[in-house]
């Protein structure tokens, strides 16, 4: 008798607390389930082709009617011109731009990092100090953007007669992967060039990438 009545008490004292604990928002809460951590993936260069159909004296890259220099491989670092920039971090290269002659108009070029925040400088040698064999001194800060006007009439007499040729030095800040968008008229191409700390290459092969210049044209 004493366990039925104690038994009833109990179902009645629970059917009367579950309400008013779900009325006072005192529900217990739900057990969360474990989201899956994502895994990250390594940064792949989406390194611009080389196209030697289009002329066989340099390497270019691009499209009609943007080419620039570059490379098959990625570039190590310990390629490029080894002089002290101050302020400025980083290592200088050269860059030829080949401009369809079909096209005509100013040329504009940027470039950035795409696997960090690095921007590609272009300083001129017009504003540039050589106080010894080891520093370069900036008379004028480096802009972040090439201009060339006219880019369709070419100042070099060797280029082939369908291209108008130009060269601008590029300093980039440390290796990585990086992205120069150049626009001419209603043209806008992207090459990508991918600069690794690490060296791939033989001595052998580091020196025909210079042969006869000053800069490694990337």
């Amino acid at each position: 008798m004493i366990d039925a009545f104690l038994k009833k008490s109990f179902l009645s004292f629970v059917s009367l607390v579950i309400p008013l604990l779900l009325a006072t928002g005192c529900a217990v809460a739900p057990i969360p389930t474990e989201t899956p951590t994502a895994v990250p993936t390594a940064f792949l260069c989406p390194r611009s082709p080389i196209q030697s159909e289009i002329r066989k004296d340099v390497f270019p890259a691009g499209e009609f009617p943007i080419w620039a220099t570059s490379w098959k491989d990625p570039i190590p670092w310990s390629n490029m011109w080894k002089l002290s920039l101050p302020p400025y971090p980083g290592r200088m290269g050269r860059k030829l731009w080949a401009v369809d002659k079909s096209v005509q108009g100013n040329l504009y070029v940027t470039g950035k990092q795409l696997d960090g925040d690095g921007i590609v400088l272009f300083p001129t040698l017009k504003t540039a100090e050589f106080p010894d064999d080891t520093h370069i001194l900036f008379t004028k800060e480096p802009a972040d953007f090439l201009v060339i006007p006219s880019a369709h009439e070419s100042i070099i007499s060797s280029s082939p007669p369908r291209f108008a040729d130009h060269i601008s030095l590029v300093l980039y800040p440390h290796p990585g992967c990086y992205q120069f968008t150049a626009t001419i008229a209603e043209y806008t191409v992207n090459i990508v060039v991918e600069i690794i700390s690490t060296p791939q290459f033989t001595a052998n092969r580091k020196r025909s990438l210079c042969l006869g210049c000053g800069l490694l044209s990337i």
